[in-house]
């Protein structure tokens, strides 16, 4: 989707298009201006809100050509369209229609985000848009060179010496295979960076309960939880390993917010792939409160990926 000046989305729209040409993906730019008013329409003489709105998709149309004869070029199916309203609820209204696999959008600026849910149309398609959403932050450099996966891991499975990953499905339909799936193609070079924060039952425990607990007990079992966290990542990322033998994964400790922001400041990436966990299959539950945070503070690009059933409650006719 496109809202600014076409030489500030030049080079994000190449590569869209480069994505859609590996991919043979159908590709549709949506230019989505503000809705033209009656009252706005009667101060202007002769003009209505319907041929106001004509005249300027004419001339957005007419913009865009050259879009168009990139794709032509490239043999990628593209059409255009102009759009009149809200953008989130154009773009979702799209989405919907299209059932489209990806959102591609330039960031909103820094100073006109103010970390509002209300305030900022890229966090209204975080929470609802129902398919992926790439923000793309103007000044990173394309392709993404340094692409970081994050990803939640289950050890419930492996507690108690029960070695049994029967009930473990390492397949793509699962979050977690969604969000290295997107992460390989949008990084499709070996040195997927992949990173999952955990925290310590035990620290928990202690601070909550009286116990004889030394500290000597408490490394050694913080550190056999953590061996259970690296099984179970290992166990998510096997299958991928094997396209990406270099893969890397990181497992910093601590509140899941705080640990993947203090990891991602020591360590610089072009873009993040995070999964928005969420209550699925209702509509109104949106973003969880972790993924909205760090969303909300990283320093990069995101891509976004739903759940698997998410219902978006933005309602079209």
């Amino acid at each position: 989707m496109s809202e600014k000046p076409l030489q500030e989305e030049q080079a994000l729209f190449s590569w869209a298009l480069e994505l859609a040409a590996k991919h043979q993906a159908f590709l549709k730019v949506i230019r989505i201006l503000p809705a033209v008013s009656p009252g706005l329409a009667s101060w202007l003489q002769n003009s209505t809100p319907m041929t106001l709105q004509q005249q300027q998709q004419e001339k957005q149309v007419a913009l865009f050509q050259p879009w168009l004869l990139q794709a032509e070029q490239v043999k990628v199916k593209m059409s255009f369209d102009v759009q009149f309203g809200k953008l989130f609820f154009k773009v979702i209204e799209q989405v919907l229609d299209l059932d489209a696999d990806l959102v591609v959008k330039l960031a909103d600026d820094a100073e006109s985000t103010h970390h509002s849910l209300f305030g900022s149309q890229d966090l209204h398609l975080l929470r609802k848009c129902p398919c992926a959403i790439l923000l793309h932050k103007g000044n990173a450099i394309l392709p993404y060179q340094n692409v970081v996966a994050s990803i939640d891991v289950d050890v419930n499975n492996l507690i108690d010496g029960n070695d049994d990953t029967s009930k473990i499905e390492l397949d793509s339909h699962r979050l977690n295979g969604r969000i290295l799936n997107w992460a390989k193609r949008l990084h499709p070079v070996p040195g997927l960076k992949v990173i999952h924060a955990w925290q310590s039952e035990a620290e928990e425990l202690v601070y909550h309960w009286n116990t004889d607990w030394t500290e000597l007990d408490m490394l050694k079992f913080n550190e056999k939880e953590r061996e259970l966290h690296q099984k179970a990542m290992d166990l998510e990322v096997e299958s991928f390993r094997h396209n990406d033998p270099k893969m890397q994964t990181f497992l910093p400790k601590g509140v899941p917010q705080k640990a993947i922001l203090n990891w991602l400041e020591d360590n610089p990436c072009d873009l993040l792939v995070m999964g928005t966990v969420a209550r699925v299959g209702v509509a109104g539950w949106f973003i969880g409160n972790t993924a909205e945070e760090i969303l909300q503070q990283v320093n990069c690009s995101v891509l976004a990926i739903k759940p698997k059933g998410f219902v978006t409650p933005v309602k079209v006719e």
